[in-house]
C-alpha cells in the first residue's frame, strides 16, 4: 500500500514539475491518493465468524472468535430486537507480512437489556464460512 500512496503523490509531483503544471498536477495527486487511501481502508474489514457464546450475565454477554494475528482494529455491532441480538465483529490489519496463525479473541458486550431467553444471532455467519453457526448457544444450554 505505502508504494502505490507513493508513486500516487511522487510521479505526478514529477510529471508536474517538468511540464510546468505543478498546480494543477499536485491537487489532483493528493486527491487519488485519498481515493486509493479509502478504498484501501475498506478493503481491509474482515468481518469475523463468532464461535461462541462464552458467558451471559444481565447486560453483559461474552463472545469468542478466532481471528488474525496482526489485528490492529475491532468494531462490534449489536442490534437488539425482543426476540434476538444480533452481533457482528468486524476486525482491521494494516500488516503486510502477517503470518496465517490465527488467535483465539473475546469481546465483551454490553446490552441494553438483559439477554434472557433472546436468542444470540452470529451475523457475520455466511454460507461461505466452513462450520458457521448462526444461532450462539451457552455450553451449559
Amino acid at each position: 500500500m505505502l508504494p502505490i500512496v507513493g508513486l500516487l503523490l511522487v510521479l505526478p509531483v514529477l510529471i508536474g514539475r517538468k511540464v510546468g503544471r505543478l498546480r494543477i498536477v499536485l491537487p489532483l495527486a493528493a486527491s487519488a491518493t485519498a481515493v486509493a487511501m479509502y478504498f484501501a481502508w475498506m478493503s481491509v474489514g474482515e468481518r469475523e465468524v463468532l464461535e461462541e457464546l462464552v458467558s451471559a450475565d444481565g447486560n453483559t454477554i461474552v463472545l469468542a472468535y478466532s481471528g488474525s494475528a496482526c489485528e490492529d482494529q475491532r468494531s462490534v455491532s449489536v442490534e437488539e430486537s425482543s426476540k434476538s441480538v444480533r452481533v457482528t465483529v468486524t476486525t482491521r490489519s494494516f500488516a503486510f507480512g502477517c503470518s496465517d496463525v490465527g488467535m483465539f479473541y473475546r469481546v465483551t458486550v454490553k446490552l441494553d437489556q438483559p439477554l434472557g431467553s433472546r436468542g444470540v444471532v452470529n451475523a457475520g455467519c455466511t454460507s461461505e464460512h466452513i462450520g458457521c453457526t448462526k444461532i450462539l448457544r451457552l455450553d451449559s444450554d
